[in-house]
């Protein structure tokens, strides 16, 4: 058939309001928007993100394993034996091409009926199906890279590498060991608590952890100048090897951007998951690297990057949430929440406490950390970041009982929900005893779980109608990318309202529950990502 014709009949077909159910629907709208310039309308249904709905604790959802789940069968790549050496012919690809299809659309219907049963039918064609083609547009219209300043800074970061190994092998306690390896955790292990005497930490299966946390607490406890210059050569090797190499050599693409994958099934929190690159990742630790990096996204002429980002969104949730009265008075009257936190809990444990304390204790709470996490990140002993805990939750006591309130709601029903009505299964072991560190965690994402959870939702709500709304109007403007609770625009420097409309959509969605705490969006705007953030 003459692929002209083919194309003729297809294009309607697949532009239409016909609904389209599919796998990894992404997928192919992606591949016939690149390819042919069309667009799939009206896709009611993806089996893999439904499939990650009713239970992400399966982790995988392809098409194979649902066909076994779900149908009872074995998919033919399973049967042949293999599952990618293999060539079939022409008409064998064909036959199971339609194979698949068929599959597809049969555990369409029971994972609806599925969905329906669980009350999580409204919720995916609400939040999950608009987010399909939103997300693939996102990803098509890609990050902007100055590939020079990318590669320039590649090199000046392999050239600091090599300084700085260089430093290290000078050291008399490493020449001292033959052959070392400074990747090498037990030559590490050999360096550090044999030749320089330092104290061990916490012992691993090949003796004793070099980890970052380890490094950490040697350096602030010796302060010898080889830890912080093999911490430097770590960091500096990990951004290279991690940020810059495989931008250069794998994911700027002809138009000298970057497409990441976001997903939507993998996360348990129910964040986009990205690769390819994972643009969300770049460590925050190292301001200045982390900026530099930041910097290699920069827009063209005429456009710059902006950032929509939602202003302590997880703290307005939990205060939503928990209605906690001081914290929810604390945000009606636009207080700087961890000073706030500092100044209470100092008063509850007798010693004042810093803002940088008070907020570490805020995100600390929301991410379920106990005194063991606190003390690491704060630098403090076990017993005064309990202490800290105990007087965070004397000054927050809507927050304490919230905490009870999700422990008792697991216990009854084996899973906890966000405020837009997703589910998140997760088990308990024996009778659901806290001092469990197994039950610990479950609790732990029992409490987090509906903050961070509807934060993710908050976010891709505020994508799906941002995305309509630039379709609708074709802003020469671009939504390019998510970036945990922000988005991400290449702003074309004439529409300069776009701005305003940005913010006034993010920060007014059509959501009921978030009626005693507003969503606040600070927005960020310059050449470059890093520029931007600041």
């Amino acid at each position: 058939m003459d692929i002209n014709i083919v194309k003729e009949n297809l294009k309607p077909l697949l532009e239409g309001q016909v609904p389209k159910v599919g796998q990894s629907i992404k997928w192919d709208y992606k591949v016939f928007g690149v390819h042919f310039g069309w667009y799939l309308g009206n896709i009611v249904f993806d089996t893999e993100i439904a499939s990650s709905l009713l239970d992400e604790r399966k982790g995988i959802h392809n098409l194979d394993r649902l066909t076994l789940d779900w149908l009872g069968e074995r998919s033919y790549k399973f049967e042949a034996g293999h599952i990618g050496s293999y060539i079939p012919k022409v008409e064998d690809l064909c036959l199971r091409n339609c194979t698949d299809a068929d599959n597809t659309l049969k555990i369409y219907k029971i994972l609806k009926q599925k969905l329906v049963e669980a009350d999580l039918y409204d919720y995916f064609m609400k939040m999950r199906a608009p987010a399909i083609p939103t997300i693939a547009k996102m990803e098509m219209n890609g990050l902007p890279v100055n590939k020079k300043y990318t590669q320039d800074l590649l090199d000046n970061y392999t050239e600091k590498i090599d300084a700085l190994m260089i430093q290290i092998n000078e050291f008399p306690e490493v020449k001292s060991i033959p052959h070392f390896n400074i990747n090498s955790n037990p030559d590490l292990q050999t360096l550090f608590f044999d030749k320089l005497k330092f104290e061990h930490g916490r012992k691993t299966k090949t003796g004793y952890s070099t980890d970052k946390e380890v490094l950490d607490t040697l350096d602030k406890k010796y302060h010898h100048p080889l830890i912080s210059m093999l911490q430097d050569y770590k960091e500096t090797e990990k951004f290279a090897n991690t940020y810059l190499d495989p931008v250069i050599k794998a994911h700027i693409k002809y138009d000298c951007r970057v497409h990441p994958t976001f997903t939507l099934h993998i996360a348990s929190s129910g964040r986009l998951s990205c690769v390819d690159p994972n643009v969300q990742n770049v460590p925050a630790r190292d301001e200045e690297k982390a900026r530099e990096i930041k910097d290699c996204y920069e827009a063209p002429k005429g456009f710059k990057i902006g950032l929509g980002d939602y202003s302590q969104q997880e703290l307005r949730i939990l205060a939503q949430i928990s209605q906690d009265p001081v914290m929810l008075e604390a945000f009606r009257k636009n207080e700087d929440l961890h000073k706030k936190t500092a100044d209470e809990v100092s008063k509850v444990i007798g010693v004042q406490l810093s803002r940088a304390v008070g907020k570490g204790l805020n995100f600390g709470i929301v991410y379920g950390e106990t005194e063991f996490g606190l003390s690491a990140s704060l630098g403090v002993d076990k017993s005064v970041a309990r202490s800290y805990i105990d007087g965070y939750l004397n000054v927050y006591q809507g927050v304490k009982e919230y905490q009870e309130r999700q422990k008792g709601y697991l216990r009854q029903y084996g899973y906890v929900k966000t405020l837009f009505g997703r589910k998140r299964w997760i088990k308990l072991y024996g009778d659901g005893n806290e001092d469990d560190k197994k039950n610990a965690e479950a609790y732990r994402k029992a409490i987090n779980t509906p903050i961070q959870g509807t934060g993710c939702d908050i976010t891709i709500l505020a994508l799906i109608l941002l995305t309509d709304i630039y379709e609708k109007e074709e802003f020469k403007s671009l939504i390019i990318s998510n970036i945990h609770d922000a988005l991400m625009f290449q702003m074309f420097e004439e529409e300069e309202d776009l701005r305003d409309l940005n913010v006034t959509v993010m920060e007014n969605l059509p959501i009921t529950f978030m009626k005693d705490v507003r969503l606040k969006v600070d927005w960020h705007e310059a050449k470059s990502w890093g520029k931007a953030k600041g």
